[in-house]
Protein backbone atom coordinates (compact mmCIF):
# COMPACT_ATOMS: atom_id res chain seq x y z
CA UNK A 1 0.00 0.00 0.00
CA UNK A 2 2.86 2.39 0.77
CA UNK A 3 4.38 1.85 -2.63
CA UNK A 4 0.98 2.41 -4.23
CA UNK A 5 0.44 5.63 -2.31
CA UNK A 6 3.86 6.97 -3.17
CA UNK A 7 3.39 6.09 -6.83
CA UNK A 8 0.02 7.81 -6.86
CA UNK A 9 1.52 10.87 -5.21
CA UNK A 10 4.16 10.97 -7.92
CA UNK A 11 1.38 11.12 -10.52
CA UNK A 12 0.27 14.42 -9.00
CA UNK A 13 3.68 15.94 -9.64
CA UNK A 14 3.75 14.53 -13.17
CA UNK A 15 0.30 15.94 -13.91
CA UNK A 16 -1.11 12.65 -15.22
CA UNK A 17 -4.85 12.84 -15.92
CA UNK A 18 -5.01 9.04 -15.95
CA UNK A 19 -4.14 8.70 -12.27
CA UNK A 20 -6.27 6.31 -10.19
CA UNK A 21 -9.45 7.94 -8.86
CA UNK A 22 -8.62 7.33 -5.21
CA UNK A 23 -5.88 5.76 -3.09
CA UNK A 24 -6.27 5.33 0.68
CA UNK A 25 -3.56 4.72 3.28
CA UNK A 26 -4.71 3.99 6.84
CA UNK A 27 -2.98 5.35 9.97
CA UNK A 28 -1.81 1.81 10.71
CA UNK A 29 0.31 1.90 7.53
CA UNK A 30 3.01 3.75 9.47
CA UNK A 31 2.94 7.35 8.31
CA UNK A 32 3.45 10.37 10.51
CA UNK A 33 1.97 13.59 9.17
CA UNK A 34 2.53 17.07 10.57
CA UNK A 35 0.83 20.32 9.58
CA UNK A 36 1.90 23.89 10.18
CA UNK A 37 0.78 27.36 9.15
CA UNK A 38 2.35 30.78 9.68
CA UNK A 39 2.07 34.32 8.39
CA UNK A 40 4.30 35.24 5.43
CA UNK A 41 2.69 38.47 4.25
CA UNK A 42 5.55 40.94 4.01
CA UNK A 43 5.08 44.63 3.22
CA UNK A 44 1.58 45.83 2.37
CA UNK A 45 2.21 49.47 1.47
CA UNK A 46 4.71 51.50 -0.53
CA UNK A 47 6.17 48.42 -2.20
CA UNK A 48 5.90 47.26 -5.79
CA UNK A 49 3.62 44.28 -6.34
CA UNK A 50 4.77 41.25 -8.28
CA UNK A 51 3.04 39.34 -11.05
CA UNK A 52 1.87 41.77 -13.70
CA UNK A 53 5.25 43.46 -14.10
CA UNK A 54 3.77 46.94 -13.71
CA UNK A 55 5.88 49.63 -12.06
CA UNK A 56 2.72 51.60 -11.28
CA UNK A 57 1.19 48.76 -9.25
CA UNK A 58 2.28 49.87 -5.80
CA UNK A 59 0.71 48.22 -2.76
CA UNK A 60 -1.67 50.40 -0.79
CA UNK A 61 -3.18 48.03 1.75
CA UNK A 62 -4.29 44.49 2.48
CA UNK A 63 -7.01 42.28 1.01
CA UNK A 64 -6.05 39.14 2.92
CA UNK A 65 -2.91 37.94 4.64
CA UNK A 66 -0.44 35.65 2.90
CA UNK A 67 0.47 32.42 4.65
CA UNK A 68 2.95 29.56 4.45
CA UNK A 69 1.47 26.09 4.93
CA UNK A 70 3.77 23.13 5.59
CA UNK A 71 3.18 19.39 5.57
CA UNK A 72 5.68 16.81 6.81
CA UNK A 73 5.04 13.19 5.78
CA UNK A 74 7.36 10.62 7.38
CA UNK A 75 7.61 6.85 7.06
CA UNK A 76 8.12 5.48 10.57
CA UNK A 77 9.65 2.24 9.31
CA UNK A 78 12.40 3.73 7.17
CA UNK A 79 12.71 7.17 8.79
CA UNK A 80 12.49 8.84 5.38
CA UNK A 81 10.35 11.94 5.06
CA UNK A 82 9.28 14.68 2.70
CA UNK A 83 8.41 18.30 3.41
CA UNK A 84 6.04 20.30 1.22
CA UNK A 85 5.57 24.04 1.79
CA UNK A 86 2.89 25.95 -0.12
CA UNK A 87 3.23 29.73 0.16
CA UNK A 88 0.74 32.42 -0.86
CA UNK A 89 3.45 34.06 -2.91
CA UNK A 90 4.01 35.01 -6.57
CA UNK A 91 7.15 32.91 -6.84
CA UNK A 92 9.68 31.13 -4.63
CA UNK A 93 13.13 32.29 -5.67
CA UNK A 94 16.38 30.52 -4.97
CA UNK A 95 17.16 33.35 -2.55
CA UNK A 96 14.31 32.25 -0.29
CA UNK A 97 14.94 28.54 -0.80
CA UNK A 98 18.60 28.80 0.18
CA UNK A 99 17.83 30.89 3.26
CA UNK A 100 15.14 28.46 4.42
CA UNK A 101 17.38 25.42 3.91
CA UNK A 102 20.17 27.17 5.80
CA UNK A 103 17.93 27.84 8.79
CA UNK A 104 16.48 24.33 8.76
CA UNK A 105 19.99 22.85 8.72
CA UNK A 106 20.89 24.91 11.79
CA UNK A 107 17.89 23.55 13.68
CA UNK A 108 17.46 20.01 12.33
CA UNK A 109 20.80 19.05 10.84
CA UNK A 110 20.43 16.81 7.78
CA UNK A 111 16.75 16.01 8.40
CA UNK A 112 15.47 18.55 5.86
CA UNK A 113 17.64 19.18 2.80
CA UNK A 114 17.31 19.95 -0.90
CA UNK A 115 16.74 16.20 -1.36
CA UNK A 116 13.38 16.10 0.44
CA UNK A 117 12.11 19.70 0.66
CA UNK A 118 9.79 21.27 -1.90
CA UNK A 119 8.81 24.93 -1.49
CA UNK A 120 6.25 26.21 -3.95
CA UNK A 121 4.36 29.45 -4.49
CA UNK A 122 0.68 29.69 -5.42
CA UNK A 123 1.59 32.29 -8.07
CA UNK A 124 -0.69 35.02 -6.82
CA UNK A 125 -0.20 38.19 -8.86
CA UNK A 126 -1.01 40.40 -5.88
CA UNK A 127 1.88 39.76 -3.51
CA UNK A 128 4.70 42.13 -2.58
CA UNK A 129 7.83 41.90 -4.67
CA UNK A 130 11.48 42.65 -4.08
CA UNK A 131 12.56 39.40 -2.41
CA UNK A 132 14.58 37.95 -5.28
CA UNK A 133 18.34 38.15 -5.67
CA UNK A 134 17.90 38.72 -9.42
CA UNK A 135 17.70 42.26 -10.77
CA UNK A 136 15.02 41.49 -13.36
CA UNK A 137 12.45 40.50 -10.74
CA UNK A 138 13.19 43.50 -8.52
CA UNK A 139 12.77 46.20 -11.17
CA UNK A 140 9.16 47.05 -10.28
CA UNK A 141 10.14 47.35 -6.60
CA UNK A 142 13.19 49.51 -7.31
CA UNK A 143 15.46 47.01 -5.64
CA UNK A 144 15.64 44.40 -2.91
CA UNK A 145 13.21 44.61 0.05
CA UNK A 146 14.69 43.00 3.13
CA UNK A 147 11.45 43.25 5.15
CA UNK A 148 9.47 41.21 2.64
CA UNK A 149 12.30 38.71 2.17
CA UNK A 150 12.53 38.16 5.92
CA UNK A 151 8.75 37.89 6.31
CA UNK A 152 8.53 35.15 3.70
CA UNK A 153 11.55 33.22 4.99
CA UNK A 154 10.43 33.59 8.62
CA UNK A 155 6.91 32.45 7.79
CA UNK A 156 8.12 29.38 5.92
CA UNK A 157 10.51 28.34 8.69
CA UNK A 158 7.89 28.91 11.39
CA UNK A 159 5.34 26.80 9.51
CA UNK A 160 7.92 24.01 9.10
CA UNK A 161 8.73 24.07 12.80
CA UNK A 162 5.05 23.72 13.63
CA UNK A 163 4.60 20.90 11.12
CA UNK A 164 7.64 19.09 12.49
CA UNK A 165 6.32 19.30 16.05
CA UNK A 166 2.82 18.30 14.94
CA UNK A 167 3.79 14.97 13.33
CA UNK A 168 1.43 12.20 14.44
CA UNK A 169 0.01 8.99 12.92
CA UNK A 170 -2.49 9.87 10.20
CA UNK A 171 -4.44 8.37 7.35
CA UNK A 172 -3.98 9.67 3.82
CA UNK A 173 -6.45 9.67 0.93
CA UNK A 174 -5.35 10.77 -2.52
CA UNK A 175 -8.23 11.62 -4.87
CA UNK A 176 -8.16 12.63 -8.53
CA UNK A 177 -10.87 14.15 -10.70
CA UNK A 178 -11.45 16.75 -13.39
CA UNK A 179 -12.68 20.35 -13.29
CA UNK A 180 -13.81 21.42 -16.75
CA UNK A 181 -15.29 24.81 -15.88
CA UNK A 182 -12.59 26.37 -13.68
CA UNK A 183 -9.97 27.41 -16.24
CA UNK A 184 -9.56 28.37 -19.88
CA UNK A 185 -6.60 28.51 -22.25
CA UNK A 186 -5.69 32.16 -22.79
CA UNK A 187 -3.52 31.28 -25.81
CA UNK A 188 -5.72 28.75 -27.58
CA UNK A 189 -4.46 29.76 -31.03
CA UNK A 190 -0.91 28.89 -30.00
CA UNK A 191 -2.04 25.66 -28.34
CA UNK A 192 -3.81 24.58 -31.51
CA UNK A 193 -0.47 24.55 -33.31
CA UNK A 194 0.73 21.67 -31.11
CA UNK A 195 0.96 18.11 -32.44
CA UNK A 196 -2.33 16.23 -32.80
CA UNK A 197 -1.45 13.89 -29.91
CA UNK A 198 -1.18 16.82 -27.51
CA UNK A 199 -4.51 18.27 -28.63
CA UNK A 200 -6.20 14.89 -28.30
CA UNK A 201 -4.79 14.47 -24.80
CA UNK A 202 -6.12 17.91 -23.79
CA UNK A 203 -9.18 18.29 -26.04
CA UNK A 204 -10.32 21.50 -24.36
CA UNK A 205 -6.86 23.04 -24.39
CA UNK A 206 -6.64 22.88 -20.59
CA UNK A 207 -5.31 20.48 -18.00
CA UNK A 208 -8.48 19.69 -16.02
CA UNK A 209 -6.92 17.38 -13.43
CA UNK A 210 -7.50 18.30 -9.82
CA UNK A 211 -5.89 16.20 -7.09
CA UNK A 212 -6.43 16.30 -3.37
CA UNK A 213 -4.45 14.65 -0.58
CA UNK A 214 -6.61 14.46 2.54
CA UNK A 215 -5.07 14.00 6.01
CA UNK A 216 -7.18 12.34 8.70
CA UNK A 217 -6.75 11.56 12.37
CA UNK A 218 -9.25 9.41 14.25
CA UNK A 219 -11.43 9.43 11.16
CA UNK A 220 -11.66 13.22 10.93
CA UNK A 221 -10.00 15.56 8.41
CA UNK A 222 -7.20 17.71 9.85
CA UNK A 223 -5.57 18.85 6.63
CA UNK A 224 -5.64 18.77 2.85
CA UNK A 225 -3.48 19.67 -0.13
CA UNK A 226 -5.06 20.42 -3.48
CA UNK A 227 -3.28 20.64 -6.83
CA UNK A 228 -4.96 22.37 -9.77
CA UNK A 229 -3.70 24.44 -12.69
CA UNK A 230 -5.04 27.99 -12.87
CA UNK A 231 -3.33 31.36 -12.80
CA UNK A 232 -3.47 33.63 -9.76
CA UNK A 233 -4.91 36.46 -11.81
CA UNK A 234 -8.44 36.78 -10.46
CA UNK A 235 -7.23 40.03 -8.86
CA UNK A 236 -6.55 42.56 -11.61
CA UNK A 237 -3.45 44.54 -12.47
CA UNK A 238 -5.26 47.65 -11.24
CA UNK A 239 -5.64 46.18 -7.76
CA UNK A 240 -3.48 47.78 -5.09
CA UNK A 241 -4.20 45.44 -2.15
CA UNK A 242 -1.93 42.54 -1.17
CA UNK A 243 -3.91 39.34 -1.75
CA UNK A 244 -3.53 35.57 -1.89
CA UNK A 245 -5.84 35.67 -4.94
CA UNK A 246 -8.04 32.67 -5.75
CA UNK A 247 -5.90 29.93 -4.19
CA UNK A 248 -5.28 31.99 -1.07
CA UNK A 249 -9.00 32.62 -0.76
CA UNK A 250 -9.82 28.92 -1.22
CA UNK A 251 -7.44 27.98 1.58
CA UNK A 252 -8.79 30.74 3.84
CA UNK A 253 -12.40 29.77 3.16
CA UNK A 254 -11.86 26.11 3.97
CA UNK A 255 -9.82 26.86 7.09
CA UNK A 256 -11.65 29.83 8.52
CA UNK A 257 -15.21 29.72 7.21
CA UNK A 258 -15.72 25.96 7.11
CA UNK A 259 -13.42 24.61 9.84
CA UNK A 260 -13.43 27.66 12.11
CA UNK A 261 -9.64 28.00 12.31
CA UNK A 262 -8.41 30.80 14.56
CA UNK A 263 -5.08 31.90 13.11
CA UNK A 264 -4.12 33.56 16.39
CA UNK A 265 -4.95 30.60 18.61
CA UNK A 266 -1.49 29.03 18.68
CA UNK A 267 0.62 26.40 16.99
CA UNK A 268 -2.21 23.88 16.32
CA UNK A 269 -4.83 25.43 14.03
CA UNK A 270 -6.91 22.24 13.95
CA UNK A 271 -7.03 22.20 10.15
CA UNK A 272 -4.62 23.27 7.40
CA UNK A 273 -5.56 23.42 3.72
CA UNK A 274 -3.11 24.29 0.97
CA UNK A 275 -4.05 24.99 -2.64
CA UNK A 276 -0.89 24.37 -4.62
CA UNK A 277 -0.14 25.32 -8.19
CA UNK A 278 0.64 22.89 -11.00
CA UNK A 279 1.24 23.58 -14.71
CA UNK A 280 -0.59 26.92 -14.78
CA UNK A 281 1.08 28.08 -18.01
CA UNK A 282 -1.72 29.62 -20.07
CA UNK A 283 -4.48 28.41 -17.74
CA UNK A 284 -6.57 31.48 -16.92
CA UNK A 285 -9.33 31.74 -14.28
CA UNK A 286 -11.17 34.31 -16.46
CA UNK A 287 -13.47 31.97 -18.35
CA UNK A 288 -14.64 34.70 -20.74
CA UNK A 289 -11.01 35.74 -21.34
CA UNK A 290 -11.90 39.26 -20.23
CA UNK A 291 -9.33 40.70 -17.80
CA UNK A 292 -10.88 41.48 -14.42
CA UNK A 293 -11.32 45.03 -13.19
CA UNK A 294 -11.23 46.52 -9.72
CA UNK A 295 -13.33 46.28 -7.54
CA UNK A 296 -15.18 43.53 -9.45
CA UNK A 297 -12.11 41.32 -9.07
CA UNK A 298 -12.87 40.72 -5.38
CA UNK A 299 -15.98 38.75 -6.36
CA UNK A 300 -14.05 36.96 -9.12
CA UNK A 301 -11.42 35.88 -6.58
CA UNK A 302 -14.09 34.37 -4.33
CA UNK A 303 -15.82 32.72 -7.28
CA UNK A 304 -12.65 31.12 -8.65
CA UNK A 305 -11.49 30.10 -5.18
CA UNK A 306 -14.79 28.36 -4.53
CA UNK A 307 -14.75 26.88 -8.02
CA UNK A 308 -11.48 25.11 -7.27
CA UNK A 309 -13.24 23.37 -4.37
CA UNK A 310 -16.14 21.99 -6.41
CA UNK A 311 -16.70 18.27 -6.65
CA UNK A 312 -14.79 17.28 -9.79
CA UNK A 313 -16.07 14.91 -12.41
CA UNK A 314 -14.96 11.30 -12.01
CA UNK A 315 -13.98 11.58 -8.35
CA UNK A 316 -15.21 9.82 -5.27
CA UNK A 317 -16.02 11.52 -1.99
CA UNK A 318 -17.00 10.55 1.54
CA UNK A 319 -19.24 12.35 3.98
CA UNK A 320 -17.46 13.46 7.15
CA UNK A 321 -19.31 12.76 10.39
CA UNK A 322 -19.93 15.89 12.40
CA UNK A 323 -19.45 18.21 9.42
CA UNK A 324 -22.84 18.22 7.65
CA UNK A 325 -21.99 21.08 5.28
CA UNK A 326 -18.69 19.67 4.05
CA UNK A 327 -18.09 17.03 1.44
CA UNK A 328 -14.57 15.69 1.42
CA UNK A 329 -12.37 16.27 -0.38
CA UNK A 330 -13.36 19.89 0.01
CA UNK A 331 -16.28 20.46 -2.33
CA UNK A 332 -17.57 24.00 -2.54
CA UNK A 333 -20.15 24.33 0.22
CA UNK A 334 -23.20 26.44 0.80
CA UNK A 335 -21.08 28.70 2.99
CA UNK A 336 -18.94 29.83 0.06
CA UNK A 337 -20.11 33.34 -0.96
CA UNK A 338 -20.27 32.97 -4.73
Amino acid sequence: MKATALAAAALVALGSVSAPAEVRVSPEAGYLVGRGIADATGEVAEVGMMGYGRADQQADGLHNRLRARSFVIADRASGSRVLLVVVDSPMIFDSVRREVLRRLAERYGALYTEQNVLITGTHTHAGPGGYSHHLLYNLTTLGFHRKTFDAIANGIVESVQRAHSDAEPAGLTLTHGELLDASVNRSKAAFDRNPRADKEFFPNGIDPQTSLLRVERAGRPVGAINWFATHGTSMSGDNRLISGDNKGYAAYHWERDVEGVNYRAGADPGFVSAFAQTNAGDMSPSLDLTPPTTPEDFAETRKTGCGSMKRPRGSSASRVAGSPAVWMPGWCTSTCPL
